[in-house]
């Protein structure tokens, strides 16, 4: 829950040398933060469960129409404009179009389409060992999408993982999932192409995030940052030349 501040206010505006900041507090999660080589059987069924019930949530909730999140368009959209100040990045850009065109030929139903949170991972998520349930924070990344893409944005490290076989816990999660929230088998088929926007959105971000990034007089830190979000974009760039 968000905390007031001593002026009675929800987000403060601070001005300083450095520039402006704005500040918000929230109460503590319960709980404990749990990697996915932590995480039992069980645990992996209650995250599946934790997700279904929101999207159960979702699927009734109806916010204000002045402040509606943003859509997969809206994600579109932010991909092009970054790509379009990096246009050597042409399987990047061959990835956009046939993300678009997937992307719009896919049905919007109640039981499929809505809020999500996309960043249901491990480090927004908190076990409570009591109540064997997980408390979540971080919403700043919804958008309105398919389900499907908050479960595979969840999954993301464990359906990528390369190095061991992930399909029991991929089985203990979607058990928990389906559960609590139907799923379409159709929409499981889709899990590999969700993926797919998932990096290519997280490429476009990584690509803002390094433009003049090469600056001086920083701190010790900030070389190694930047090192690792330049290998991270590398190994991405690799994926977009699979094919469809």
């Amino acid at each position: 829950m968000p905390i007031r501040s001593s002026e009675g206010k929800l987000v403060e505006r601070v001005t300083t040398s450095e520039g402006g900041y704005i500040g918000v507090v929230f109460s503590d999660a319960e709980g404990e933060s749990l990697d996915c080589d932590q995480m039992n059987d069980s645990q992996m069924e209650a995250w599946g469960k934790s997700l279904g019930s929101l999207h159960t949530c979702s699927q009734v909730y109806e916010p204000d129409k002045e402040i509606k999140r943003k859509d997969w368009r809206d994600g579109l959209d932010h991909i092009a404009v970054a790509l379009e100040r990096h246009s050597h990045e042409k399987e990047a850009l061959m990835e956009l179009d046939n993300l678009r065109i997937w992307l719009y030929s896919l049905k919007q139903t109640k039981h499929e389409y809505g809020l999500i949170h996309y960043d249901f991972q491990q480090d927004n998520i908190f076990w409570h060992a009591s109540t064997s349930q997980f408390y979540v924070i971080d919403f700043d990344d919804a958008m309105y999408h398919w389900y499907a893409m908050n479960i595979v944005a969840a999954l993301a490290d464990v359906l990528d993982n390369k190095e061991r076989d992930s399909s029991r816990q991929v089985e203990c999660f979607l058990r928990g999932y389906t559960a609590i929230c139907p799923l379409d088998k159709q929409m499981i088929e889709h899990f590999p192409k969700f993926l797919r926007f998932s990096k290519l959105y997280s490429f476009s971000r990584i690509l803002t995030a390094l433009e003049d990034s090469d600056l001086s007089n920083t701190p010790p830190w900030y070389a190694g940052l930047r090192l690792k979000l330049i290998t991270v974009r590398d190994e991405m760039r690799l994926g977009f030349s699979n094919p469809w």
